[in-house]
């Protein structure tokens, strides 16, 4: 799993921070907690869910474990678990009454060509990508089996290697291969392990008769190195990069250039670096993020299964109808925010896909009419430092 001050932020690590107190409020010391407590606890899952929704599989699989364990449906009825359900129920709710346009545009479009921005087939995610998460929960269930009568809380380590492999499921289905979607899954088998061998060295000095008092400022220190240390490690793997990214032209570079307001597009499947558009104030000439769809209409028109990707045939009327839509959203973005810069995304032959977005947008000819005011004047990397990711083009005066 790559770790560096980069991804830093991503939901996944929320999804980690709201969803813990779940898990340990539900098999420590639920009794000293006070209601109020275990309903905020239930709204920081539920909203972890929210935010991820395919994390539901490692709630889904802990409460598993948890129930053959305690044999008590009765359970699943406590504050938590009930404010969790409700928070999940609202946040839809939330989108119909203050986004009404998400469910009748957004979400049809997504259902026909979200898909088409993974690079990988489920089976291919669990043989290539998940395959070490898999072999090291397998090995934490092992050593759990050979200790499990030594710990004092046998539950609670199996528990959290089940919520690791929901997340390693989750992490598949999303099938992008993008490495800090896996941190849930590895934060919680680490913690699991760590877990065993903190109850097993209780147990040790429990038959020797050492006493271990470990003062609050002991946890709070032993917390704040450890944030240190990861801290640190992140910095120096993210300054390495950043020394490397210096020899080369990056499109975070080149968009860095120019003057607050300038207005700016990207052709491409992937994310532009929001973050060096706000901090130079640069505009955003465009309604969508990116163009995720392109894939999807691009693979249909060519009938094109492409080995280990994913496939889904659309309707001939589905896909002309959102071919139509996002001709005329992009050719209008164009024309409407007139962008100084542009950047598309470099294709080559080599490619996974092989297809050029570009030339798929000028096959409308309200797009082509307003492309030939633009011309290429240098391909750039892309902020990772991947070489010749992007073609930058210029509008010419008139």
């Amino acid at each position: 799993m790559s770790f560096s001050l980069t991804n830093f932020g991503q939901k996944e690590y929320f999804v980690v921070i709201f969803l813990l107190p779940y898990f340990l409020t539900r098999l420590i010391g639920a009794d000293r907690v006070t209601r109020t407590m275990r309903i905020l606890i239930g709204i920081a899952a539920g909203v972890a869910i929210c935010l991820k929704p395919h994390q539901v599989l490692a709630v889904f699989l802990f409460e598993i474990i948890v129930l053959w364990h305690k044999r008590e449906l009765r359970s699943l009825l406590r504050s938590e678990m009930l404010a969790l359900v409700v928070t999940c129920a609202s946040y839809p709710l939330a989108i119909e009454i203050f986004c009404p346009l998400f469910f009748k545009n957004v979400l049809p479009m997504m259902l026909d060509a979200y898909w088409g921005i993974a690079t990988h087939t489920m089976s291919a995610m669990l043989v290539h990508q998940e395959s070490h998460h898999i072999a090291a929960s397998l090995l934490a269930v092992a050593v759990w089996l050979g200790v499990k009568k030594s710990l004092r809380a046998p539950i609670l380590p199996l528990a959290l290697i089940a919520a690791s492999i929901g997340s390693g499921l989750a992490y598949a289905l999303q099938r992008t291969g993008w490495a800090y979607q896996q941190l849930p899954a590895w934060t919680f088998l680490i913690l699991a392990i760590a877990w065993m061998l903190v109850d097993l060295a209780s147990v040790w000095a429990s038959k020797r008769q050492i006493e271990i008092k470990p003062l609050p400022a002991v946890y709070i220190s032993t917390g704040l190195l450890f944030a240190v240390l990861l801290g640190l490690q992140a910095a120096r793997i993210t300054k390495r990069k950043e020394a490397k990214l210096l020899a080369q032209a990056t499109i975070s570079q080149e968009l860095a250039m120019h003057s607050p307001g300038t207005p700016v597009y990207l052709i491409s499947t992937s994310m532009p670096p929001f973050q060096v558009l706000l901090t130079h104030h640069l505009l955003w000439a465009g309604r969508y993020a990116h163009l995720w769809m392109l894939p999807a209409i691009e693979m249909n028109e060519a009938h094109a299964h492409i080995t280990n990707r994913p496939f889904k045939l659309i309707p001939p009327a589905e896909l002309a109808a959102l071919s139509n839509q996002v001709h005329q959203d992009i050719s209008s973005d164009i024309s409407s925010w007139n962008p100084e810069i542009v950047f598309v995304e470099h294709v080559s032959p080599q490619s996974p896909t092989g297809f050029n977005h570009l030339q798929w947008l000028l096959q409308d000819n309200s797009f082509a009419l307003k492309w030939a005011h633009y011309k290429m004047v240098k391909t750039v990397a892309n902020y990772d430092g991947a070489p010749d990711a992007y073609d930058e083009y210029v509008r010419a005066e008139n």
